[in-house]
């Protein structure tokens, strides 16, 4: 949402804030006062203490679950294509002919091929 749009939905609601607008600012506070370095620190930490609460298999299972996903939403050429232009990018290849930017159903929505 632009920033006018924003300021106008303000004054609709008689000068209060939403939720969302409250945390846009406060998230923006704490990155001028801190940095990026302590959003990735407390990534870091919560992240340990998942793990030693759940364990390596909880992140095994949650990825599993989300490659079985992508691959039902996306199928199996997806995984194809960002191969091949992962492949590419690491060796140092260039890109045959430009291919045209093909997109995948998604519920009835249409995203972006990577």
């Amino acid at each position: 949402m632009a920033r006018r749009e924003r300021e106008e939905e303000y004054r609709e609601r008689g000068g209060r804030m939403s939720r969302q607008e409250a945390g846009r600012r406060g998230g923006r506070a704490v990155m001028e006062e801190y940095g990026p370095e302590f959003y990735r620190d407390i990534g870091r930490r919560g992240g340990r203490a998942v793990s030693e609460k759940y364990g390596p298999d909880f992140y095994r299972d949650i990825g599993h679950r989300g490659g079985e996903r992508v691959s039902e939403e996306y199928g199996p050429e997806f995984y194809r294509d960002i191969g091949r232009r992962g492949g590419r990018a690491r060796w140092g290849e260039e890109e045959e002919e430009e291919e045209p930017e093909e997109e995948y159903e998604d519920r009835g929505q249409r995203r972006r091929r990577y």
